[in-house]
């Protein structure tokens, strides 16, 4: 099975909210040098997720703070998995 690389251009971008923070993740999987597009990309135990676009690019919206696993998958990929915590700077 090939493997997945994610690139995290940005990180975090944090946006306030009125009551409490949360983050956008914005980043691109790549597979073999090239973008992967229409990759399933989700935060584990959760029911945030997303779908690349077709130059492998993602945004995940309004994430509380907190530790989670970022899971990215597609057909004929081995499944990625990343920690990732999200806090106040």
């Amino acid at each position: 099975m090939k493997k997945i690389l994610l690139i995290i251009p940005f990180f975090f971008i944090f946006s306030a909210l009125i009551i409490a923070q949360s983050a956008t993740i914005i980043g691109k999987v790549i597979a073999d040098e090239m973008p992967l597009p229409f990759a399933t990309i989700g935060i584990q135990g959760t029911s945030v997720g997303s779908t690349s676009n077709e130059n492998g690019e993602f945004e995940l919206l309004d994430i509380e703070n907190g530790k989670y696993v970022l899971v990215i998958s597609n057909m004929g990929y081995k499944s990625y998995f990343k920690e990732i915590e999200i806090k106040n700077n």
